[in-house]
């Protein structure tokens, strides 16, 4: 599903590039047949896709998809989380937390310092990874708090016998 104009102009660019476009596939689909086995999509599992733009959730049961969701909140907007907070570039933001991020203080073994270099000219920042998760941390349990709340709306919680399998560039 999705505005024709906006398949169109992704099935040019792959053409561009020389490749072929077989099919399209809903995003949920194509993530959890990377993901997934045909067992938790049986007994039920919602699969919780943590992107970059956006963060998608699918619930599958009786091998099927049963619900999808699309919030608004994911990996860049940690991203810039880390940016205001800590008053950095985009580019330090997004090192940051790729290299040292952590969801919760207990991933932290070293609270090591973190040397951040300084801009135009001013002395380098230094940020402990503590520190750095107390930024991150929040506005995970943000996420996850909404994918809570969207599993009890579908009605299809009870139904996960799989629990819920996290992917996606965000979920590291």
């Amino acid at each position: 599903t999705g505005m024709v104009t906006a398949i169109r102009n992704i099935e040019r660019c792959v053409e561009k590039a020389g490749l072929k476009v077989d099919d399209i596939v809903l995003e949920p689909i194509a993530s959890s047949l990377a993901v997934l086995t045909t067992e938790e999509k049986e007994v039920g599992v919602a699969l919780l896709d943590i992107g970059g733009g956006t963060t998608d959730l699918a619930i599958f049961e009786e091998k099927t998809i049963r619900k999808t969701s699309v919030i608004a909140i994911a990996g860049k907007k940690v991203t810039d989380d880390i940016r205001r907070g800590l008053g950095i570039l985009q580019d330090q933001a997004e090192m940051l937390k790729v290299n040292y991020g952590a969801a919760h203080m207990s991933e932290i073994v070293q609270d090591d310092p973190l040397l951040i270099p300084g801009i135009s000219g001013r002395a380098p920042k230094e940020v402990s990874r503590g520190t750095l998760c107390q930024i991150i941390q929040p506005r995970m349990e943000e996420i996850l708090e909404i994918v809570r709340d969207e599993i009890q709306a579908s009605g299809y919680g009870r139904n996960l016998s799989a629990g819920l399998v996290i992917t996606g560039g965000g979920a590291m």
